[in-house]
């Protein structure tokens, strides 16, 4: 079954806890410290040796783990695509926060230069997500471009980029 209140988390295909996916957790982790809500946080980690905040079930990143975590789990957030042959069920959704912002590269279909392959995997990830993160109207049009998404894109802002906005807008001493 899938448990209400499990989020998995992976950044960079379980590179470790980072990006904006790490930044999500920070946020969750501090609402449970106040007693504001409980969930079951799981990150998927390809080396178990890293450092997490103890609120953070780390899991090691395989297909097995993969499978089970993603399947029982609500809420999916990730920086980069879920794996090829990854199935999202009913009543689960899928936040993509994605890693960059601005053009610095050409991604996804804005390179057209990548295998046939690659864009079925891109194909497949975009048609799984519920909700697409962007931090800016550049940002929000390069994903309905490069990723030729068409759902809901929240421009709210990029988790791990929001701290400067608050240091900058924060009265000076």
């Amino acid at each position: 079954p899938i448990h209400k209140n499990k989020i998995t988390f992976s950044a960079f295909e379980g590179a470790g806890y980072c990006c904006n996916p790490k930044y999500i957790a920070e946020g969750l982790i501090a609402n449970q410290r106040k007693g504001d809500a409980r969930y079951e946080l799981v990150w998927l980690v390809n080396d178990i040796n890293k450092e997490f905040p103890p609120e953070i079930k780390k899991v090691k990143n395989t297909l097995w783990n993969r499978a089970y975590h993603l399947s029982t789990s609500k809420i999916w957030i990730d920086n980069a695509r879920k794996n090829w042959g990854t199935r999202k069920r009913k009543g689960q959704f899928y936040i993509q926060t994605w890693h960059g912002e601005g053009p610095l590269k050409k991604i996804e279909y804005d390179s057209q230069e990548l295998p046939q392959s690659y864009y079925n995997i891109i194909d497949h990830d975009v048609n799984m997500i519920d909700y697409f993160i962007s931090g800016s109207e550049f940002k929000t049009k390069q994903c309905k471009r490069a990723f030729r998404y068409h759902g809901c894109i929240l421009e709210t802002g990029n988790p791990r980029d929001d701290i400067f906005c608050l240091l900058y807008t924060s009265p000076s001493p």
